[in-house]
């Protein structure tokens, strides 16, 4: 095989591209994923330290509420032992408890029991058994007040309530600038944000580490596919937690989030 000159290896060995990916704790962990308030499934694994702070490590198993609305433990299995789903998969079981529906009730990127709607009796979860048991209670044990030394509660984690309305700006392919609002549909695991002005033939959805925009005429397709091949006429530079927070530079626009 031919070696490559010198100066191409230099190049590559300098471009931002390469450093910036290579500087991240895996290539779909994005540096400013890690304690940026969400608890992300990508992160959550011991080459990006758990995701920080994000998803619950340094909690501890105290609460107070009877139904356990406020436990934020790290119980991950059913009272019959069966092996929580994380709550920001859609599989084996799709719902829609997601931590853009209920920003405070510590969902996210993990398996750990909780009580979403504080509905149910106590801290429960979506199980892998699939498809015999959809979901089941889990044993907590029983509510005991926190200490001010215990990192648990609702304070242990940091919470962010998501915009639900942001801006793309620019003049890009396809005309995909505008403003976008966000849905209840999931692709992989990240929301569907459908273009409300200046018409609504555009969306903008998260595939394979990038966001992306293509008409809406595929949306339904792309939606039950899960992104499918990730077709589109734009995409993100890079694959932030959220659409507005991305960088949309090689589409020639810029993004915020307006409310």
């Amino acid at each position: 095989l031919a070696t490559p000159p010198a100066a191409a290896t230099a190049a590559a060995a300098t471009d931002p591209r390469r450093l910036q990916w290579e500087d991240n704790c895996v290539y779909n962990c994005p540096n400013e994923w890690i304690d940026d308030g969400a608890c992300d499934l990508e992160c959550n694994i011991e080459a990006c330290h758990w995701d920080g702070r994000d998803c619950f490590h340094d909690a501890s198993e105290c609460f107070e509420q009877s139904n356990g609305a406020d436990y934020r433990g790290k119980v991950d299995h059913t009272k019959s032992g069966r092996t929580c789903q994380a709550w920001a998969e859609q599989m084996p079981w799709h719902h829609t408890m997601t931590v853009f529906d209920y920003p405070d009730a510590g969902l996210g990127g993990h398996n750990y029991c909780r009580n979403p709607t504080g509905r149910e009796s106590g801290p429960w979860c979506y199980t892998t058994d699939y498809p015999d048991v959809e979901w089941e209670e889990c044993d907590v044990g029983e509510p005991k007040k926190c200490d001010a030394s215990e990192p648990s509660l609702i304070a242990s984690a940091q919470t962010r309530a998501p915009a639900q309305y942001a801006k793309l700006d620019g003049r890009t392919y396809a005309k995909c600038e505008g403003t976008y609002k966000r849905s209840d549909d999931l692709i992989q695991g990240k929301p569907i944000w459908d273009r409300i002005d200046p018409d609504s033939s555009r969306f903008i959805f998260f595939c394979s580490g990038k966001w992306r925009v293509t008409g809406s005429q595929w949306r339904e397709g792309l939606l039950a596919e899960n992104g499918g091949s990730c077709g589109s006429f734009i995409s993100s530079d890079d694959g932030a937690a959220e659409w507005y927070a991305a960088k949309w530079d090689g589409a020639g626009a810029v993004a915020a989030a307006v409310a």
